[in-house]
C-alpha cells in the first residue's frame, strides 16, 4: 500500500536510526516483513542506509555519520571497535565514515594505525591527566605510555603549556616534562 510505504519512509528518515521493534509497534507489521520491505527500499535507492550488524536496527548513512562524529567529539578518544559496538555498525562502514570525516576536517583529530581515534582536544586532555599523575615524565615515556609518536605528544604538550593547563616545561636537552 502506497500510504504505508510513504509513512514508513517518513518514519525511518525522520529517525535516522530506528529499531525494527519500534517500527513493528508503530505499523503493526512483523520485523521479518519490515526487514524485507526496507531492504527493497534500500535496493531501489529510496533509503540510503544499512541494517545494524545484529539486524535489529535501520541505520541511515547520514544519521550514522552524524552520530559517529558526535560520539568522537564527545569522547575525545575512542576506537573503531568501540564505535562499531556502540552503533552495531559494520567495521567497513564506520571506518569509511571516520576516514572521510577526518579527511574533510569535520573532526579536528587523527586516527592511529591501530584504529584509535583522537580529537586534538581529546589528546590534550589525555596528556594533561597523564602528566598530572607524574612529577617528571620524559617525552619518550609519555609517548610510550600513550602509544603515540613523540611529535604528536610534543606539539600537544606545548599547546597545553601555552594554554596554562600544565605547568612546567619540556627540557629540550633531556626531553623531560
Amino acid at each position: 500500500d502506497k500510504k504505508f510505504l510513504e509513512d514508513l519512509l517518513e518514519e525511518i528518515k525522520g529517525a535516522g536510526i530506528v529499531s525494527l521493534s519500534t517500527l513493528r509497534s508503530k505499523f503493526g507489521v512483523s520485523e521479518r516483513n519490515l526487514k524485507s520491505i526496507i531492504k527493497g527500499l534500500m535496493e531501489k535507492g529510496a533509503l540510503g542506509g544499512i541494517f545494524s550488524v545484529d539486524g535489529s536496527k535501520v541505520l541511515l548513512f547520514d544519521a550514522l555519520r552524524n552520530e559517529v562524529i558526535k560520539h568522537i567529539e564527545e569522547k575525545g578518544a575512542t576506537s573503531i571497535a568501540e564505535i562499531c559496538e556502540r552503533f552495531s555498525a559494520p567495521e567497513n562502514v564506520v571506518l569509511d565514515i571516520v576516514q572521510k570525516a577526518l579527511r574533510e576536517k569535520e573532526i579536528d583529530g587523527f586516527m592511529t594505525d591501530d584504529e584509535r581515534i583522537f580529537t586534538y582536544e581529546g589528546l590534550k586532555n589525555l596528556i594533561e591527566s597523564t602528566v598530572s599523575e607524574e612529577k617528571i615524565i620524559s617525552l619518550r615515556e609519555l609517548s610510550d605510555r600513550l602509544n603515540l609518536p613523540d611529535a604528536r605528544i610534543l606539539n600537544a604538550t606545548r599547546d597545553l603549556e601555552k594554554e596554562g593547563r600544565v605547568y612546567g616545561y619540556i627540557d629540550e636537552r633531556t626531553r623531560e616534562y
